[in-house]
């Protein structure tokens, strides 16, 4: 079964392994492993080209912007992990530094088909800053050819390893090594969060990890995913790292591959039935009449069974659909029409309680030796009612400063945040302060603020209860 998942669609079993022994007889000794294992899953990992748009207004196809592109302002590698067309990368790859937004950018990614080369569009799906990594979502229908994950519990020191990238801009550069050790912890500078951050329990390979190569995959010998390359230390020669397969399929689960649309309700089964078990108060599902206990039977007229294939249903939707959901109460069968809302709205109106400029803005405060520093930090431009945003007191025209953490090595623990979305990937992270307080912030009357800010979303209240 194993193997069968590692073919390129429409060979069988027979003919790959007919295919490989052919191959091994044609080249003798030079059929290596890791020719065996580079031919074996060049349908899954992929070449990363960003460029900025030099011209603007929507067009009828992405493809459209193709012959309006420059060089590439950052490159790297990237992998199929879902046969509907989505591909892991680092962050950072996809969030060149600078002014430009996901709006200003065009990525291209390139496979490595037979003997040329294949190129397709995609768009940023989702990014966990946190981790350095990032979803892509191709534009062209699938279906593709996933990668196979390779079991975490199983990564043996000493292996052979091997990784694909675009090294210097060389595409699908090839190299190897072995897994040098496991459960590493270093502190790097991330581009993508814009701060010093510590990864823990990172792999680390002698494989060369060159620059381009950041996203792209580190292999075992059965061409099984192990790792995501993400970085190096500029000071030693021979130590590269990746986030560990088991990560990277948790942040893939829980947080990267999650609809990008609200509707403001969790399922989970009962029994033979999918229910509601949490809806916010301040949600689409709320505002549709939707209560606690509903049975949900089917999304767009396609019958979901577990809350698996309610979000695969979902996945591909986009913010101002309206979607179709069957649902039954009291025996009576019902259907209900909701709008969707987009992450952003979930994150601001849902999570968070407030809205706030996209753009930083700049403070001065004395830091803790009285010297006037220069702060990035989130300015608020509304505050909902009845959140804990609004009774912790904050207001519009107040700014956010940093919030605190728990379990780091440096420092008191306040990290500094200057976007939403490191605030929000911040708050979905491990460490985030649920309990003491965990804001700062500056009042319009240039007043100073500590406080504990509280939140009534129901993911974060149900991992709040699960301790």
């Amino acid at each position: 079964m194993l193997l069968a998942l590692l073919l390129p669609l429409g060979m069988s079993l027979s003919q790959q392994l007919v295919e490989d022994a052919g191959l091994a007889e044609v080249y003798g000794e030079r059929w290596t492993t890791e020719a065996r294992v580079y031919q074996q899953v060049g349908a899954s990992v992929v070449s990363v080209d960003v460029y900025e748009k030099l011209i603007s207004g929507s067009l009828t196809s992405p493809t459209d912007f193709l012959g309006q592109l420059g060089a590439p302002i950052s490159q790297g590698a990237g992998v199929v992990v879902d046969a509907r067309g989505f591909v892991i990368t680092n962050a950072h790859v996809v969030q060149p530094e600078g002014r430009l937004t996901a709006d200003d950018l065009l990525i291209t990614l390139t496979f490595l088909d037979g003997d040329q080369d294949k190129e397709v569009v995609a768009r940023i799906y989702s990014i966990d800053t946190e981790w350095d990594l990032a979803l892509l979502k191709i534009y062209e229908k699938g279906p593709y050819t996933a990668i196979t994950m390779a079991d975490p519990d199983k990564l043996l020191i000493g292996e052979k390893v091997i990784a694909i990238g675009t090294a210097y801009g060389h595409t699908h550069s090839l190299t190897s090594g072995i897994l040098s050790g496991v459960q590493r912890d270093v502190a790097i500078t991330s581009r993508a969060a814009r701060r010093q951050q510590q990864f823990r329990g990172m792999l680390q390979t002698d494989a060369a990890i060159n620059p381009g190569n950041s996203g792209g995959p580190l292999l075992n010998v059965l061409g099984e995913l192990i790792g995501i390359n993400s970085a190096t230390l500029d000071y030693a020669d021979g130590i590269g790292y990746a986030v560990p397969v088991g990560r990277v399929e948790e942040i893939l689960k829980n947080r990267l591959l999650q609809p990008n649309v609200w509707l403001g309700m969790s399922l989970a089964p009962r029994g033979n039935d999918l229910t509601v078990n949490a809806i916010h108060p301040r949600g689409p599902a709320a505002q549709a009449g939707f209560l606690l206990g509903d049975r949900v039977i089917a999304v767009n007229s396609v019958s979901v069974l577990n809350p698996r294939e309610f979000g695969d249903e979902l996945v591909l939707l986009v913010p101002g659909e309206t979607v179709a959901i069957d649902y039954e109460r009291d025996d009576r069968r019902r259907v209900a029409n909701l709008k969707l809302q987009s992450g952003g709205q979930r994150d601001a109106f849902g999570v968070l309680g407030f809205l706030c400029d996209p753009n930083p803005s700049i403070i001065i405060i004395n830091d803790s030796y009285g010297y006037p520093t220069k702060y990035p930090v989130l300015k608020l431009t509304g505050v909902f009612e009845d959140t804990g945003a609004a009774r912790l007191g904050l207001e519009s025209g107040d700014s956010i400063i940093a919030v605190h953490l728990l379990n780091q090595n440096e420092g008191d623990g306040w990290i500094p945040v200057s976007s939403q979305k490191q605030f929000l990937n911040l708050i979905r992270g491990p460490d985030f302060d649920f309990h003491g307080q965990n804001i700062w912030w500056m009042t319009n009357e240039n007043k100073s603020m500590k406080g504990r800010l509280s939140f009534d979303d129901p993911d974060i209240v149900d991992r709040l209860r699960k301790g």
